[in-house]
């Protein structure tokens, strides 16, 4: 198993993933799972790195990683039966890692680099001009309380953005 993620707003929610291409969803507390697997979505060597939920809306779940060919997010509205990419703006890359801020706007750590997802258009949009190093992104976590995205890079530490509307 590469992630596993409770929904903030109903721990009856669960969602796993595998570097193998599935994701799993459990909405009785792991109890029982149902399985979705990538190839038979026409992504047959998507791997997973990473889920993250919404803050508000528990079936809504957002899984990243890699594949060759495959976008690299993926989203499901219905708690885990159908997913469907969520890669618009995105180049060809890995997406380590996904993390929302305070505001409910999801972030991404990608070789790419820095992304941020506009949930309206459903398109990501790249964060790098403006000071972001250029390097490879590998996490992302959120902290609310500074209004600030907190990217780990490879090679330069770590970097923080200034999420819009903060202080």
């Amino acid at each position: 198993m590469a992630a596993l993620t409770l929904a903030p707003s109903d721990h009856r929610i669960w969602y796993a993933a595998t570097r193998e291409g599935h994701i799993w969803s459990s909405r009785d507390h792991g109890v029982t799972w149902s399985d979705w697997d990538a190839a038979r979505a026409g992504a047959p060597y998507m791997t997973f790195l990473a889920l993250r939920v919404s803050d508000t809306d528990p079936l809504t779940c957002f899984a990243s990683g890699a594949g060759y060919g495959a976008p690299p997010v993926w989203v499901t509205h219905d708690g885990g039966a159908s997913w469907k990419p969520a890669a618009k703006g995105l180049p060809p890359t890995v997406v380590w890692d996904l993390a929302f801020d305070g505001a409910g706007t999801l972030y991404a750590a990608a070789i790419a680099g820095p992304y941020v997802f506009n949930a309206a258009r459903s398109t990501w949009q790249s964060l790098l001009g403006g000071g972001a190093p250029i390097v490879p992104y590998t996490s992302v976590e959120g902290v609310p309380t500074a209004h600030l995205m907190r990217f780990g890079t490879f090679g330069r530490g770590v970097w923080d953005y200034a999420v819009p509307g903060g202080r």
